[in-house]
């Protein structure tokens, strides 16, 4: 989960078409300067509100082609 944590300016982030099925509670803990993240085309089935919680600067967030089967309302 730390694996972003020196990216704290990061504002684009691509993650498009890679198999993630999972994503760690904290993953974007540290990207608050997040204004355009993409998820599309991945296997994530589940997205939950800690998960984007620290999002305050997100923009675009795209979900498409995935698997979800769940959405906490508080997330969006």
């Amino acid at each position: 989960p730390d694996m972003l944590k020196n990216l704290r300016n990061l504002k684009i982030l691509n993650l498009n078409s890679n198999s993630i099925d999972f994503l760690p509670v904290d993953l974007f803990k540290y990207n608050n300067l997040l204004k355009i993240l993409d998820l599309g085309n991945n296997r994530i089935s589940v997205i939950n509100s800690c998960h984007l919680s620290n999002l305050s600067s997100l923009n675009v967030l795209n979900l498409g082609h995935n698997q979800i089967q769940s959405i906490q309302d508080s997330c969006l």
